[in-house]
């Protein structure tokens, strides 16, 4: 055995990969392949060097998903402050103490992530997505609007019309939802429409803001529980 392969293959025995010993030697990878292709206990490096590497990768993963979730805690905190700041100035718009409202009433509070309502009123889903927009500066593209139909309506024409009622842009609407006709009962004709923008960062703001509203009405003599 010459030299140079001598000493790829002390190498190879000490553990190295390809790409560690072309690195030391400069032999090409596929040479490498060639030389080892018969070798079982090249194999066999090669194996515990994959389980090694598997290792590493979902240690290093996992030192991601930490860091990940101490900054995103960091951040749902911040929100929390923020949101203590920014009340007793929101609260003098009537826009912004309209909307509140109207969430506190019927918005989603159960999800951690999504700011979401549901309602059969253009004029409630209208207040919500103006609230969104205009009181809270969120972007019209990241509110997502979808409608639950009586079988035999057309979602087009109901989607326009909704369109127009609640000022919705028509490409905001995703894929509508029939219900099921019971057995022996006509479906009511009706539609429901369910506006939802997607932000942990603001849902923990907008929880603030719920406590902070109803922390006032008790203040003011207001029973709640």
């Amino acid at each position: 055995m010459f030299p140079l392969k001598q000493k790829v293959f002390e190498l190879r025995k000490s553990g190295l990969s390809y790409r560690q010993i072309q690195k030391e030697t400069g032999v090409s990878l596929s040479t490498l392949s060639l030389w080892f292709q018969d070798q079982e206990w090249s194999k066999q490096i090669g194996q515990n060097l994959l389980l090694q590497s598997a290792k590493e990768a979902s240690k290093r993963l996992n030192q991601f998903k930490k860091a990940r979730g101490f900054a995103l805690q960091f951040s749902y905190a911040r929100a929390k402050e923020d949101a203590e700041k920014e009340y007793k100035k929101l609260k003098k718009d009537p826009l912004f103490f309209a909307g509140l409202m109207l969430y506190w009433a019927a918005g989603d509070q159960a999800s951690l992530y999504y700011c979401r309502l549901r309602s059969a009123e253009p004029l409630k889903i209208n207040l919500f997505r103006r609230w969104l927009e205009e009181s809270l500066n969120i972007s019209p593209t990241s509110i997502k609007y979808s409608l639950v139909l009586s079988k035999g309506q057309q979602a087009q024409e109901i989607e326009e019309k909704w369109a127009r009622d609640a000022k919705i842009p028509l490409q905001s609407f995703t894929k509508s939802t029939f219900l099921r006709k019971k057995k022996g009962k006509d479906s009511p004709i009706s539609s429901v429409c369910t506006a939802t923008h997607s932000s942990r960062y603001l849902k923990e703001k907008m929880l603030v803001w719920l406590r902070l509203l109803a922390d006032e009405f008790r203040s003011a003599g207001m029973v709640l529980d």
